[in-house]
């Protein structure tokens, strides 16, 4: 059952906020921005993400997912295709094979092995090999904006992780559950506050500002046919 946000009717105070899954859903005029260090930056790395791209979104502009200069541009190019590569320069990147403007939930990752290969996953299938190396996190990471190209992205996002690891190595069966921090984990954003201008890094590192975002129940990730 998705938890809704409830209003204790006829009496007065603020909107009380059940507990349970949400999500954050962007307009294409929000963010959430997270001032990263170089300590978040490892030789191995893994970043992941739920999304639920807007079907009726406008395909005349690229929507970023993920930016982070130094190290990675995720983006959501006019055909529904995610491409992920390098913040100046995602087309130089991965690319997907499918269009994700379809209204569903999917899971996107992206790794990096420690000697520059990337290797970009969508819905835990592998869809291609990049290089590129020298990753420098010293700035601010936006998720659902790209300051540079003054672009937003219209839909769900939830459940962003960077890890210090290579999560995937081969195709595999994307978790739409909540995840568990472990001692690979540098941040988890679950997004499950359900309420105020502050994502909270589960990690306990690197908390975001919300700007512009609102959050929303969001079941549907532990049931991806939802």
């Amino acid at each position: 059952m998705i938890p809704l946000i409830a209003l204790l009717a006829g009496c007065p105070g603020p909107v009380e906020i059940l507990e349970g899954p949400h999500a954050l859903a962007f307009d294409g005029n929000s963010c959430v921005e997270v001032q990263m260090d170089s300590a978040a930056v490892s030789d191995e790395m893994s970043i992941e993400l739920t999304l639920r791209a807007s079907a009726d979104a406008s395909t005349s502009d690229h929507q970023p997912l993920l930016t982070w200069p130094g190290v990675v541009g995720m983006v959501e190019l006019d055909d529904g295709r995610v491409a992920a590569g390098p913040e100046d320069d995602p087309g130089s990147g991965i690319y997907s094979t499918q269009s994700f403007l379809d209204g569903a939930i999917h899971h996107l990752a992206i790794t990096w092995d420690g000697q520059g290969r990337t290797q970009l996953f969508t819905d835990g299938e592998r869809v291609g090999f990049g290089s590129y190396e020298d990753l420098q996190g010293n700035t601010t990471l936006s998720i659902g904006c790209w300051e540079r190209e003054d672009a937003g992205f219209e839909g769900l996002i939830d459940n962003v992780r960077i890890s210090s690891v290579v999560r995937y190595e081969d195709n595999f069966n994307p978790d739409f559950a909540p995840f568990i921090i472990d001692e690979d984990t540098t941040a988890l954003w679950a997004f499950d506050e359900g309420g105020g201008e502050v994502a909270a890094d589960s990690a306990g590192q690197y908390d975001g500002t919300l700007i512009g975002a609102e959050w929303v129940p969001f079941g549907a990730r532990t049931d991806p046919d939802d």
